[in-house]
C-alpha cells in the first residue's frame, strides 16, 4: 500500500487515537473494552510507513499505540510488540 493512500486516512486514524486515549483515561465509560483491540490497527498504521523508511511516522503510530495499551493495562505480549516496533523505528532515525 502507497503511502498517498494511507493519507486519506490520516485524519480519521488521528481522531480515533485521540478517541481511544479518552477512553483509556476514563475506563468507566460504556464500551471501553471494545476500544482494546483498536489499538493494533493503529500499529499497523505504522507498518507501511516503516516499510517505505519513514520512520518518523512510524514512530509516532507505535508511540501512540504502546501509550493507549499501557493506559488500558493490555497484555504484556502486546505491550512489548508495541515497543518492539517503537525501538526498531528510533533505531532507524
Amino acid at each position: 500500500m502507497r503511502i498517498d493512500s494511507l493519507d486519506v486516512f490520516d485524519d480519521a486514524l488521528l481522531r480515533a487515537a485521540c478517541q481511544l486515549e479518552a477512553a483509556a483515561n476514563a475506563k468507566a465509560s460504556p464500551g471501553w473494552q471494545r476500544h482494546r483491540n483498536r489499538t493494533s490497527n493503529l500499529q499497523l498504521h505504522g507498518e507501511p510507513y516503516f516499510d517505505q523508511s519513514l520512520f518518523g511516522q512510524a514512530l509516532d503510530c507505535f508511540r501512540r499505540s504502546l501509550s493507549i495499551r499501557q493506559s488500558l493495562n493490555l497484555p504484556e505480549d502486546q505491550i512489548t510488540s508495541s515497543r518492539l516496533a517503537v525501538a526498531a523505528a528510533e533505531s532507524r532515525l
